[in-house]
């Protein structure tokens, strides 16, 4: 069970996810994605670095790691208790959805809320829930039928991790954790994604 109101603490990996409203699509051209990832990083990239993501017609998922204490601090302007940071963080990540959603509705001529509230959040904290998490958010378009292969899937970070392009994704990081690129292809197994999302009771 999934408890939306969990405080956000510094400097810890955490599993962001969250659905569309009903049988709303977040993005319903390609323009909304990178619309979507534009604001997405405007937004984020100050309160935590981002080491995988994947944008899906209804759903995404990100893979994130929020800043130390004394960085959040200075940049929220509040107090080091976790607390103040926690509230500061969910804040911010509202001013998110309410931009994208805004631009969204005038956009599609619609009204009212696109996300559902509380966006999901889990703290990511061994290695092994890392990397079987870092695989099932590149295994999404695959497992919701989209795509056969992960790099067929525009929107979604793991393309980017064979790019030489600049990227504000925390590559070197990922790079430091797989030693090659055969290790890097090993550990992104459908049938070890599938086995995940059933282990955490994943809906999508």
């Amino acid at each position: 069970m999934i408890n939306y109101r969990k405080k956000i603490f510094p400097n810890k990996f955490y599993h962001i996810f969250n659905h569309a409203v009903a049988k709303e699509h977040l993005f319903r051209t390609d323009k909304n994605y990178y619309y979507f990832l534009e604001k997405y990083f405007y937004y984020i990239s100050s309160i935590a670095d981002t080491y995988a993501y994947c944008l899906m017609p209804n759903h995404f998922h990100l893979l994130v790691k929020f800043k130390t204490v004394e960085e959040l601090s200075n940049i929220l302007k509040v107090s080091d208790s976790s607390k103040s940071i926690s509230y500061k963080l969910s804040q911010q990540f509202k001013n998110f959805f309410t931009s994208y959603s805004s631009s969204y509705n005038i956009m599609f001529e619609r009204k009212g809320t696109l996300f559902e509230p509380r966006f999901k959040r889990r703290i990511v904290n061994t290695k092994e829930y890392f990397i079987n998490l870092f695989n099932y958010i590149h295994q999404n378009p695959i497992s919701h039928g989209f795509v056969k292969e992960k790099d067929d899937w525009k929107f979604s970070s793991y393309t980017s991790f064979y790019s030489e392009k600049n990227s504000l994704l925390k590559r070197e990081d990922i790079y430091k954790l797989f030693n090659t690129k055969d290790e890097f292809d090993k550990i992104h197994n459908f049938r070890n994604a599938e086995k995940f999302a059933i282990k955490m009771e994943l809906a999508y």
